[in-house]
């Protein structure tokens, strides 16, 4: 039971914790390995340590008595003192024996008797160690027991050095001839016997030495065995799952990618591969519940593939043309005559990329029924003039006729969307203007009841009956030769009738001649105001008059915008009228400027880092400030220009800065 339990608590791991246990308890399994031949290593430096200490008891004891002997023969006190020397050695490695044999011995002791047995310091940790660990191993055993024997002969020999010292301290001359040699017959039987009991401590040591080598050999194979074996078995199991759910796995993603949404992968674990087994079984239940709209999600993606290609291309293209004219301006003998001409290919780039982008904006926002209708009273022969002047340029460029005429009856000021009517407008006309070559474009205009009607007629190529079918269709162009030498989104007409749609009314062909021209027709409802004192007045395209923008000189403006490139573009239009700039790059820097100076009107970015505009305009609001406050912002849809508003901004302005927009309005402040 509990083996089922830790099985099936294994298989609900996640895989990386799988890999973790593993990796960890390989790990283990290594460091315990390593530990194990570190302790091997130790313990038989131990033995070496014994080993060499034996050599010195033997060497010592040994000199010991020949000292003893000479002492005895030539009566001379250097051998004496030298016996005393050299059998500090036995002694000293006694003293660290008998701590040793004590149940709480005295380690700092025994390394004073080590020490005295002339034992290296680096050694002694390590002797001590291994005697009290392995003092009951037999061979270890058997080497204490002869060193012990060994200590009591040490005790005798001392005993027979006594009786020596006091005869020839009580005899004026040399002892007699039997008297040494009774004491040298004594003190060879005592080598002897000493002799032997050092060849057994060395011979048990060097069996201990052995078995200890032998015992941690076969622990260290048998650990590398449980290392190998154990990362083998994880190894194998752990694959042996993996594949196996893989392989599950990847026959069902067959079948259901063939179609077999009735497929479902197996789930025998809660861990990664589970769950992707179930996200699996979903998509496939998910699949068979829309296997109805495989034809609608298939056109969806054909649509979406196009619209990237198309915007990648449309987008790169008057872009790559931008950054490659800024190369060749920073030429310095380009002549003030191309660089006058590649400056306005620049300017007149940037406004087809920005009328790009904004065709996509504004189509994505009809697409999710966000795009806002904004109806106002407004002077249509002012509109229809200001399209005039917009659209007459581009006509005379290609030396076209432009040809606008309204009917008998039509109102000047009606109800209605101002800016998305010209909007479609331009689009329309736009549109005849590009594809046209030679002769003229037709602009005429009337009332049927409620709806006025915009028929655009021009002399271009016509569009062939294919053509027609693929016109209002997102991404087309009718003809591949006038793709290749005209530029667009093939955007401009879906968002136009959209648009259209959206005011109440249409856009349509009502016809096209291959090789004579089309006629496109607008339909859009209005109606007559009542009041019209509700007309708005255009945006501004022109600087105010020179007598208002001397009145800028002196004025201080605070910028506070968080963009170099933007500080620096900003900065230069109003210094070149006179304005004094001082510019914070976010609204903490914004306040902390205020505290201290006086401005006359603030230019506020909306998004920066660490305070934002709305927030700053907020504070600022709240503490009591009323000086004018300008949004300029490069959220251009209506929902972030109320926004804007209601943070306490007295206008909005958008990006990218419109130069005569931005100095009439903050004229129009200063001037007030």
């Amino acid at each position: 039971m509990a083996v089922s339990r830790l099985g099936r608590t294994w298989r609900d791991l996640s895989v990386s914790k799988k890999l973790y246990i593993v990796v960890g308890l390989m790990a283990f399994l290594i460091t315990l390995e390593l530990f194990t031949l570190k302790y091997t290593v130790n313990i038989l430096s131990a033995v070496r340590a014994f080993v060499g200490g034996e050599g010195l008891w033997s060497k010592a004891q040994k000199n010991a008595l020949l000292d003893l002997q000479s002492y005895i023969i030539f009566r001379d006190e250097k051998y004496h003192n030298s016996f005393i020397q050299q059998l500090e050695v036995p002694l000293g490695d006694r003293e660290a024996r008998k701590e040793l044999m004590r149940s709480q011995p005295d380690l700092p002791k025994i390394y004073e008797g080590f020490i005295k047995g002339r034992n290296h310091p680096n050694d002694v940790s390590s002797m001590t160690n291994l005697i009290l660990r392995f003092h009951s191993i037999s061979y270890l055993k058997d080497s204490i027991e002869a060193w012990t024997q060994a200590d009591v002969l040490i005790d005798e020999v001392l005993k027979v050095e006594e009786d020596i010292h006091k005869e020839i301290q009580a005899t004026p001359k040399h002892l007699p001839l039997k008297r040494q040699h009774e004491f040298l017959t004594k003190l060879a039987k005592l080598n002897i016997r000493v002799t032997a009991l050092a060849d057994r401590f060395s011979y048990s040591l060097g069996e201990a030495s052995r078995w200890v080598e032998g015992t941690l050999l076969i622990t260290l194979i048998l650990l590398v065995l449980l290392v190998e074996s154990t990362g083998l078995f994880l190894t194998f199991k752990f694959s042996k799952n993996l594949v196996k759910t893989l392989g599950e796995l990847n026959i069902a993603a067959q079948k259901i990618g063939t179609g077999d949404f009735q497929q479902q992968a197996p789930i025998d674990s809660n861990d990664e591969l589970g769950q992707l087994s179930m996200a699996l079984n979903q998509m496939a239940k998910n699949l068979k519940a829309l296997a109805g709209e495989k034809q609608t999600a298939e056109k969806a993606s054909h649509i979406k593939s196009l619209f990237l290609a198309n915007m990648s291309h449309e987008i790169r293209t008057p872009l790559g043309a931008i950054l490659g004219f800024v190369e060749i301006l920073k030429d310095p003998t380009l002549s003030e005559e191309k660089r006058a001409q590649y400056l306005e290919i620049i300017s007149r780039t940037g406004k087809t990329l920005m009328a790009i982008i904004n065709d996509i904006l504004d189509l994505s926002k009809v697409e999710a029924d966000k795009l806002e209708i904004n109806k106002e009273a407004f002077s249509l022969n002012q509109m229809i003039e200001d399209l005039k002047n917009l659209l007459q340029i581009r006509c005379e460029e290609k030396h076209l006729m432009l040809y606008i005429e309204p009917a008998p009856g039509v109102p000047d000021y009606i109800f209605s969307d101002q800016v998305r009517l010209r909007q479609i407008l331009i689009n329309v006309i736009g549109n005849a203007i590009k594809f046209t070559e030679k002769g003229s474009i037709s602009i005429r205009y009337r009332t049927e009841g409620q709806n006025l009607v915009f028929l655009i007629e021009d002399t271009g190529p016509g569009i062939s009956d294919s053509g027609k079918m693929e016109l209002f269709k997102p991404f087309s162009q009718v003809d591949e030769t006038f793709k290749k030498s005209t530029v667009g989104t093939g955007l401009g007409l879906v968002l136009t009738r959209k648009i259209a749609e959206l005011l109440g009314g249409d856009v349509r062909l009502e016809r096209s001649v291959p090789g004579q021209g089309s006629l496109f027709s607008v339909t859009i409802p209005f109606s007559v105001p009542g009041d019209l004192q509700t007309q708005t007045e255009p945006a501004a395209r022109t600087l105010p008059a020179a007598e208002d923008l001397a009145l800028l000189a002196g004025k201080r403006i605070l910028l506070v915008e968080d963009a170099p490139e933007n500080q620096i573009l900003i900065s230069h239009i109003l210094e070149k009228h006179g304005l004094e700039v001082d510019v914070a790059d976010n609204g903490r820097k914004a306040l902390d400027l205020l505290n201290d100076e006086d401005f006359d009107v603030i230019l506020m970015d909306m998004q920066m880092p660490v305070l934002d505009g709305y927030s700053t305009t907020e504070i600022l609001r709240k503490s009591g400030y009323v000086k004018p406050i300008i949004s300029l912002t490069a959220h251009a849809m209506r929902e972030d220009q109320l926004k804007c508003l209601a943070s306490g901004c007295n206008e909005v302005l958008t990006k990218p800065v419109n130069q005569a927009a931005l100095i009439h309005t903050v004229s129009r402040y200063l001037n007030s």
